[in-house]
């Protein structure tokens, strides 16, 4: 599974190694949650099929970003030829002109299908550092509860876990004081609030395509 760091970034960034096998299910685990949270496949997904009702207009949103590359339309049953039918434009299907077999300069109407093909989300080389940030911070956390090893470790003498008090990745920073702080993490939950909503709110904000060389 592709996840939002890899685990030598994570060892990096504890400046130790983290036992493998934890490092996997943590590093899947925040990887989840995040893309849970926003609703997005962060990761990069190849060639995946997404079928959607047609429609009397000359757009279509696809509902995956960034786009990275488009293989196939097909509506009502024709196969749509790229920068003669259709182009991408910003995560979006434009229908630029018709031919005589073609429904129209539109994507059909809402009993037609449109089959399209296409690879998105970002490869771990284009992840973007405040992402990977985010990642880190929600590892650090939990290793900082249960060691590198996975064993628990650095509590208090009365039994409590030792409370992580600031974190910083980069230019990610966040300062954790009590459970009843708007930034806390919800029980069960690896990210705290606040890092899910810069997730959404900087994935709006991102390009819906980007570039692969």
């Amino acid at each position: 599974m592709s996840t939002l760091i890899t685990a030598a970034e994570l060892d990096a960034f504890m400046q130790q190694t983290v036992d493998p096998d934890l490092a996997d299910h943590l590093l899947a685990a925040v990887t989840a949650e995040a893309q849970e949270a926003t609703r997005q496949d962060i990761v990069e997904v190849a060639d995946d099929v997404v079928t959607l009702p047609g429609r009397a207009d000359r757009v279509i949103t696809l509902p995956q970003r960034p786009v990275t590359s488009v293989a196939s339309v097909v509506l009502d049953g024709e196969t749509l030829t790229a920068g003669t039918d259709y182009v991408l434009v910003a995560g979006k299907l434009w229908r630029v002109s018709t031919n005589a077999a073609s429904v129209g300069s539109h994507w059909g109407h809402l009993d037609d299908l449109v089959v399209i093909t296409y690879s998105h989300g970002y490869s771990a080389a284009a992840m973007p550092t405040w992402v990977k940030d985010i990642a880190k911070a929600a590892c650090a956390r939990v290793l900082g509860r249960v060691g590198v090893d996975g064993t628990v470790a650095d509590v208090h003498a009365g039994g409590g876990e030792r409370a992580i008090v600031q974190e910083t990745a980069g230019s990610y920073s966040v300062t954790y004081a009590s459970a009843g702080r708007s930034d806390a993490v919800d029980a069960g939950a690896l990210l705290t609030s606040g890092e899910r909503r810069r997730l959404e709110r900087g994935l709006r904000r991102r390009p819906m395509s980007v570039a692969v060389a």
